[in-house]
Parts: structure tokens; sequence; C-alpha cells
């Protein structure tokens, strides 16, 4: 996808694996700690969120990408969600919703930096 200038780009943080990351580390010595990394590494990769100039884009998937997308400048509210020991880190959710629906249409999982991500979008907003 040709997005122009990328502003933010980001996948969900290490540390919202950290117990998985924990168990793998402690399970390598039976070669099982290995499958439990890849799976960490894969399911990481499969979801990426981007900030670009007048919108913010989820994508997800590993064979079939599903994309969903918001213009910044029809954003009306923008939620974070930050809870238990990744919360303190500063790691959680960016929910950005528009007047159109009720729920949020696009969300950035489990990413550090939370603030710093909605201050970049609220930065963009028109005045």
């Amino acid at each position: 996808m040709d997005t122009g200038e990328v502003l933010w780009e980001g996948h969900p943080s290490h540390w919202h694996y950290f117990g998985w990351w924990l168990l793998g580390v402690l399970l390598v010595p039976v070669l099982v700690g290995f499958f439990v990394i890849w799976w960490i590494l894969l399911d990481r990769s499969r979801r990426a969120y981007t900030v670009v100039p007048g919108r913010v884009i989820v994508e997800w998937g590993w064979f079939a990408k599903n994309s969903r997308e918001i213009r910044i400048s029809d954003i009306r509210s923008i939620e974070i969600r930050r809870g238990g020991l990744t919360g303190l880190l500063g790691v959680g959710d960016v929910e950005f919703s528009s007047s159109a629906r009720d729920d949020a249409e696009v969300v950035f999982h489990a990413i550090a930096g939370v603030e710093t991500v909605r201050d970049l979008v609220r930065r963009q907003q028109p005045a």
C-alpha cells in the first residue's frame, strides 16, 4: 500500500507478550521454547499500525492482508486504554472513532507509547 510519508508505524509491544517470552525462554532447553518464540514473532508481525498524513491504518493477517483506516479529519474521539503492569510501562490500546459509529473504527492494540501516538494524531487534525 502506497501511503506516502509515514509519521509513525508500529506493531504490538513485546511487553504484551511478556508471559509468552518467559515461557519460551524457560522451555528452550526442551526445544518447545523455540516454537513459542517463533509464534510470538509471527503473531506480532501479523498486525501493523501506521499513521500517515491524513489517515490512521491498521493491517492484519499473514496470508490474506486486511486493513481498516479512518481519515484523521473524521476522527471525533481518541481513547486510550491501559491496564495492569503493561499499562504502567506505557503499553495500551489507542482507539480512534468517528461520529459515524458508536464503537472504535481503528484500534492500535498493545502498543508502546500510547500518549505519543494520540498526541501525534491530534496534531494532524484540522483546527
